[in-house]
């Protein structure tokens, strides 16, 4: 640790213990008084913050400011700048049935400490700090210390990608909401047959279950919108259309408000019920009624049992971080989370092979129990085709909440409408997020186009294989507030990929400004001191030098994805040039020599390269013609398929 402590004012009963090379965990012996928390402490040095907060039970934002008192509560992630330069990361922990929540406030940070231990459950975990010179690594240390000390959460880094994430996906909720029933899925997906273009990833959202009063009636499809169950529909998908995957959704509870009290499934398995208010009902009492953790093992197994025998290979599990609620004065809530996350996990990986999207999930009671099967979380509240003044909103918040949510799982960005006004905004920002991407569009409103330059001919997307970063300099500056531009950076075989958007959000009523702001090839992160820069949204090639500041001006909805490819052996291979991460149809890049250099493509289409002199090209061993351009770009147009480049120049 620095010569500073990076927390002041802990009491005696809490201790550091080092977690490795800058990091440590916060500690409190079981049975102290102390373990309730404490409040006072303080950050040496503190210049200038970035608060994850829980703004809702469901969804975190960042906040931004320079003083302990402006730290929100509760905040899961906070980062911040020492006036000695390096930059600090603290997250609660929830070990057991206790979870620790930070806020701020005039005196300094508080602990509080929700929920009471349970036998087994040992010291308190109450905190895993971490220091280094960029505050995305010490984010990173944060985590991976707190991972380690609970032992019940498995690091994206150590878990196996789920095979749903390859495909462009539909789904069905923006299309037709609770509406949805088999003729409408049959329609959309004739409807981008029509085009071409059927996406491989099909996910039947809320309204193909029996539920009344908000809850759950039954383990099967609504017989009046899905006649024969869910069974012929899926099957109609992958037979006539071509669809690799499909995914039903469910609530966590079973539906919004859980089990219907008069149903079957309250006779099967063991019901608890409750009547606390609920977020969807404010004025008063709601019942609802859960499945008893002592059952809920039995009844994921069942039901995931059920669905895979229909042919389902995938589960969007939604609302998870309302099981709060559900559990205040009938059971511990901590505790009853872990349960169902190990259950609701377990037969994902049991009967879907860990197929599983978790959703209004961010609550850090869900986050550390992430599992092997917890592989993929959404980091924002939803896109809103209907609300334009979220888009950017949007975009920020998962920037900044993948700060620790990517270390945890891959964070997925949610659906968009390709065919609205924003989808070029969306598509790039799904392009360059490294998480999965799919659609929500109307049957014959989406744009094939645009989807087009999202994925391979066969229908994969094309994808960065991690998760998006903000570029340093960033952290801890309010884009939307001080008029700079949001830039994230993410890697390819080719390179950096870098984006550029506009996420000015003014005041109701005022104009949206033109932001002045620059890029730099630093900002991609790769080695070399020469670069070329291809821009798939402008069609521009563009060279720089390390070091250099490019100026650029974005609008609203303005965007920018550019392949930053080192040109300091006189050739540099961009990828497919009409798509927005080209870059992802390249495999593997290695030089032979000097001048000589082979790819391995896993597509085709207008392949493009910079090239400073002459160059000649062989696909798949033999040599082929190539159309050159301004500025030295090459193109080669290639067919669909795998293929062997060899570029000597």
């Amino acid at each position: 640790m620095s010569n500073d402590p990076l927390l002041a004012g802990l009491p005696p009963s809490f201790r550091l213990v080092a977690a490795g090379p800058g990091a440590w965990t916060l500690r409190c012996a079981a049975g102290d008084p102390a373990a309730a928390g404490c409040a006072g402490l303080h950050l040496p040095g503190l210049v200038r913050f970035c608060a994850l907060h829980r703004s809702t039970i469901w969804w975190l934002k960042p906040v931004f400011g320079s003083s302990e008192a402006e730290i929100p509560g509760p905040t899961q992630c906070l980062l911040w700048e020492r006036s000695d330069g390096r930059h600090a990361a603290l997250v609660p922990l929830v070990s057991g049935n206790r979870q620790v929540l930070l806020a701020g406030g005039a005196e300094g940070l508080s602990l509080t400490v929700r929920g009471a231990p349970l036998p087994g459950d040992g010291e308190l975990m109450a905190l895993a700090l971490a220091e280094a010179d960029d505050p995305r690594e010490a984010a990173r240390l944060a985590v991976e210390a707190g991972a380690a000390a609970l032992g019940t959460a498995t690091l994206r880094r150590d878990k196996r990608e789920p095979a749903w994430v390859q495909w462009l996906g539909w789904c069905t909720w923006d299309a037709f909401y609770k509406d949805v029933d088999a003729q409408k899925v049959q329609d959309g997906l004739a409807a981008f047959a029509r085009d071409g273009l059927v996406p491989p990833l099909l996910i039947i959202d809320d309204g193909w279950q029996q539920y009344r009063d908000n809850q759950l009636l039954g383990m099967d499809a609504d017989p009046a919108k899905f006649p024969g169950g869910l069974a012929p529909v899926v099957s109609e998908a992958k037979a006539t259309y071509g669809v690799k995957m499909v995914g039903v959704w469910h609530a966590l509870a079973g539906y919004w408000n859980g089990i219907h009290p008069e149903s079957a499934l309250s006779a099967t398995y063991r019901v608890v019920p409750s009547f606390q208010p609920a977020w969807n009902h404010p004025g008063g009492p709601l019942a609802r009624a859960i499945v008893h953790p002592d059952d809920i093992h039995r009844f994921f197994d069942d039901w995931y049992c059920r669905l895979r025998a229909q042919g389902v290979d995938l589960v969007k599990v939604d609302n998870q971080a309302s099981l709060d609620h559900a559990c205040t004065n009938c059971l511990p809530e901590a505790a009853t989370q872990g349960t169902y996350q190990r259950a609701v996990q377990g037969a994902a990986a049991a009967h879907f092979a860990g197929n599983l999207l978790h959703c209004m999930a961010m609550s850090a009671d869900i986050a550390w129990r992430l599992g092997p099967a917890g592989t993929v979380w959404r980091s924002s509240d939803d896109y809103f085709p209907k609300r334009p003044e979220t888009n950017a909103t949007h975009l920020v918040n998962n920037a900044w909440n993948g700060l620790w949510a990517a270390h945890l799982a891959l964070p997925d960005w949610d659906m968009f409408h390709s065919g609205h006004a924003a989808g070029a905004y969306h598509a790039a920002a799904r392009a360059i997020s490294g998480g999965p991407v799919y659609i929500s569009d109307v049957p014959g409103k989406h744009d094939a186009a645009l989807l087009r330059r999202l994925c391979a001919s066969d229908g994969r997307a094309l994808r960065c294989a991690q998760p998006a970063r903000l570029v340093r300099e960033l952290v801890y500056v309010d884009c939307q507030r001080e008029r700079r531009l949001l830039r994230l950076v993410n890697r390819t075989a080719v390179g950096g990929l870098l984006g550029l958007f506009h996420v000015s959000n003014p005041e109701a009523g005022a104009e949206v400004p033109v932001i002045a702001d620059a890029w730099s090839p630093d900002d991609a992160e790769i080695p070399g001191e020469r670069f070329a820069a291809w821009s798939p949204v402008r069609q521009a090639l563009s060279l720089h030098r390390r070091g250099e500041r490019v100026a650029v001006s974005l609008g609203a909805l303005g965007h920018d994805l550019l392949t930053v490819a080192p040109a300091e052996r006189g050739c540099a291979l961009l990828g497919r040039l009409d798509a927005f991460n080209g870059g992802a149809v390249v495999d593997d890049l290695r030089w032979i020599n000097q001048r000589t250099c082979w790819a391995r493509l896993n597509d085709g289409g207008r392949i493009g390269l910079w090239v400073a002199g002459a160059v000649t090209v062989e696909v798949d061993g033999c040599p082929v013609g190539h159309t050159p351009g301004q500025d030295g770009l090459v193109a080669i147009d290639l067919a669909a398929g795998h293929h062997d480049l060899l570029i000597r120049c």
